[in-house]
């Protein structure tokens, strides 16, 4: 006995199905289309959500890498040193043995530096 293949399995399932299609009543035709028709709408609606998912996430990077770059530019936007000195320079002035001029005048840069704080 011979074994069918897969072509001739396939050309008898087509040929059962159509013979069954025309012993169909209307009724049964009309609710297997509608069938038909919801499974096709389920299989659409995982498709949308994954791009809404997908929406979202691309969101919420854009929103993240937004708010990086904004926290690591915010720093520099601070008042800070004068020119190129830094914090060093500034420490290296206030312990030398000799005595700079506005040690003596430091009323006014207390006052310079509420001012300064005010606006």
């Amino acid at each position: 006995m011979r074994t069918p293949t897969e072509q001739e399995l396939q050309e008898a399932a087509r040929r059962l199905l159509q013979k069954s299609e025309l012993e169909c009543d209307d009724f049964t035709v009309a609710r297997l289309r509608a069938a038909r028709l919801r499974a096709l709408e389920a299989r659409r609606r995982p498709f949308l959500l994954s791009w809404q998912a997908l929406g979202g996430i691309a969101t919420a990077g854009i929103a993240a890498a937004l708010a990086g770059v904004l926290w690591l530019k915010a720093p520099s936007d601070l008042p800070g040193p004068r020119g190129s000195e830094t914090p060093v320079a500034d420490i290296e002035l206030l312990t030398t043995k000799e005595s700079p001029d506005f040690y003596t005048e430091l009323d006014f840069y207390d006052w310079l530096a509420s001012e300064a704080d005010a606006s």
